[in-house]
């Protein structure tokens, strides 16, 4: 697998994406695959705020393990904003725990029921 963008966005939600990006960024896992940046808001009206975070992947474990660390990320929180994932073309909205395990089997060559 070449490296791949992967760009992450929790909509409004600028505080939760810099917490996630931080999280990211302490993750053996993700930082072992991929180059993870912070992309601030470029709207004039917020700005320094992360609009979203940027990870540079080069295998398939890598994106997996990104979606494993929101997932533990997410659990951390009381109340977890919704995350957009692009891959590509392929854009996904993970919103609840169970969407995100079977996205993250999916790529992980498990199977997604």
């Amino acid at each position: 697998m070449d490296d791949t963008l992967l760009t992450i966005s929790a909509g409004a939600d600028g505080p939760a994406l810099a917490s996630f990006c931080s999280w990211l960024q302490r993750t053996p896992e993700v930082a072992r695959h991929g180059r993870i940046r912070a992309m601030p808001a470029r709207d004039g009206v917020t700005m320094n705020a992360v609009a979203t975070i940027g990870v540079v992947i080069s295998s398939a474990t890598g994106i997996a393990n990104v979606l494993i660390a929101y997932g533990n990320w997410r659990r951390t929180r009381p109340k977890a904003p919704a995350v957009t994932v692009t891959l590509g073309s392929v854009t996904v909205t993970v919103e609840d725990p169970e969407a995100l395990e079977k996205l993250t089997r999916a790529l992980s060559g498990g199977h997604a029921a």
